[in-house]
């Protein structure tokens, strides 16, 4: 299954503070036909979607990078340096690049780079010029394109990191905090959301939206349970019979980067009836996981969102008449004592 990637800045230094992977930034391979063909068919069933306003958030600014550059102008009349920073953000398909795919975690299958931009400065205007990486792992999504609910994940997967492109050149159209960092030569990768606080929910969103659109009937679930002092977990996500007698099942487990949940797995009922449940465990015991399971029979599909909350022990409390009663003892006590 498809892991989705956090966002690099690969940037000087000295220029704005982050560095990673040069070699990479400087020396993309271009894409094989294979990754041409695979992502052109993705990419152009999420325009469709787009035109049809299915996406809870547009990407249009990222998805118009692929094709020409995206221009920003913003004014820095007050700061004494510059007097103007002008922001061109352009994004290129590349090869896969397994290496980096390693570095950003296992079982990533597409990613989304911001790049060290090309920097010039000419009568007080800062020229920054992005050329921005997207990679997609050829190899796992063509399994994905087989059935509807593999399409439906792919293309979600795709405005996922397409997401971590828009949301940034958002801030730089329309963020006034960040307009104001950038005109003093302060770059804020935080818009970018590699924590993904945003954008889990809008892939969700996006992802149900298909669903509906394509015939395609989705029962989504978000979870929240909690793992034992040994960080394992164990939770029923559905009942066998929601899934309306199909025979046929394709169970798929997805731990989103950052996820902080190993060895997971669904466990399947004998019966018409009873628990799906999921089982796994937390690879840091004291942090939260987060894993998603998706269960495709036929036409029905079942997304569950999960939440796993790390052990917390209950401390026992005091009884407050005990406690009372302690004191009490402790008080005659002392006075007796000083009676004496």
């Amino acid at each position: 299954m498809f892991k989705s990637t956090v966002v690099l800045l690969i940037m000087s230094l000295l220029f704005f503070g982050i560095f990673s992977s040069p070699a990479f930034a400087q020396f993309p391979q271009d894409p094989n036909h294979t990754e041409k063909d695979l992502f052109n068919t993705i990419f152009n069933r999420l325009n469709d979607s787009i035109s049809k306003g299915l996406v809870p958030h547009s990407v249009n600014n990222t998805s118009d990078s692929f094709f020409s550059p995206v221009l920003i102008e913003i004014d820095c009349s007050e700061v004494k340096e510059i007097e103007k920073v002008e922001i061109k953000v352009t994004t290129r398909l590349i090869n896969w690049n397994k290496t980096e795919a390693d570095r950003l975690g296992d079982r990533t299958a597409m990613a989304y780079f911001w790049n060290e931009p090309v920097v010039k400065i000419e009568n007080k205007i800062k020229k920054l010029n992005f050329t921005n990486y997207l990679m997609i792992d050829s190899v796992n999504a063509t399994k994905q394109e087989k059935d509807t609910l593999g399409q439906i994940i792919n293309e979600a997967l795709l405005y996922h990191e397409m997401l971590h492109g828009q949301l940034l050149i958002d801030a730089m159209k329309n963020g006034a905090n960040w307009k104001a960092k950038i005109c003093k030569c302060e770059f804020d990768l935080g818009p970018s959301d590699m924590e993904h606080t945003r954008i889990y929910d809008l892939e969700s969103d996006y992802r149900r939206r298909l669903g509906t659109d394509r015939g395609y009937e989705i029962v989504e679930k978000k979870i929240i349970t909690e793992a034992d002092i040994n960080g394992n977990f164990e939770e029923e996500i559905a009942d066998i019979a929601e899934l309306k007698g199909k025979t046929i099942i394709t169970p798929t487990i997805y731990v989103p980067p950052g996820g902080n949940v190993e060895a997971a797995n669904l466990e399947f009922p004998s019966g018409e009836t009873g628990p799906i449940k999921i089982k796994g465990k937390l690879r840091d015991e004291n942090k939260e996981g987060k894993v998603e399971a998706y269960i495709d029979p036929d036409n029905i599909g079942i997304f569950a969102d999960i939440t796993v909350k790390p052990y917390i022990e209950v401390m026992p409390t005091a009884n407050p008449l005990l406690t009372v009663g302690v004191l009490g003892i402790a008080i005659v006590l002392f006075l007796r004592k000083e009676m004496r």
